[in-house]
């Protein structure tokens, strides 16, 4: 399911549809009839305005909505993108790799949804990320500050993606 993130104000922002409450109420359905539940956060989805709000309200989301999994992907702009556009203009601040390594800290710092695969494994995220909740949150975030602890960490610098 794509969350994509857990702030009504950004679910709105980008035309989602949903809103937090109908995500939770869409779970409970999946878990009441025995179905597995992956869910998708948008890093940096919020963009510098956003980004705590994107992350604790994502986090808040997902504790209510009790996924199996918990998969982050990295918000990547190209041309013909509906947000590129505001990107280009400055509409949209895109945050920096450290903003989105520090947002993801935020996340998984503030979940609480026991059992879930926590899961920053995609060639769109700047750092590898995973493990079970809540017994590998602490070895996670440790990884995500021993990332932030080098000014200069490569892993967190510029990212050149480019469509085929």
């Amino acid at each position: 399911m794509g969350l994509e993130s857990g702030d009504d104000v950004i679910l709105e922002r980008v035309n989602k549809g949903a809103t937090a409450d109908d995500y939770v109420r869409a779970a409970e359905k999946l878990r009441a009839a025995g179905i597995e539940l992956s869910t998708y956060v948008l890093a940096g989805l919020g963009g510098r305005e956003r980004t705590r709000e994107h992350a604790l309200g994502s986090a808040a989301t997902l504790n209510r909505m009790k996924p199996d999994y918990i998969r982050i992907r990295t918000l990547v702009f190209l041309p013909g993108f509906p947000m590129y556009d505001d990107v280009q203009s400055g509409e949209f601040v895109e945050c920096t790799g450290r903003e989105i390594a520090e947002e993801t800290r935020l996340l998984l710092e503030n979940l609480d949804a026991d059992g879930a695969q926590f899961l920053s494994d995609h060639v769109s995220n700047y750092l590898p990320i995973y493990g079970r909740l809540p017994q590998d949150k602490d070895r996670m975030l440790e990884a995500i500050d021993e990332a932030l602890a080098h000014p200069d960490n490569p892993m967190l610098g510029p990212r050149v993606i480019t469509s085929l």
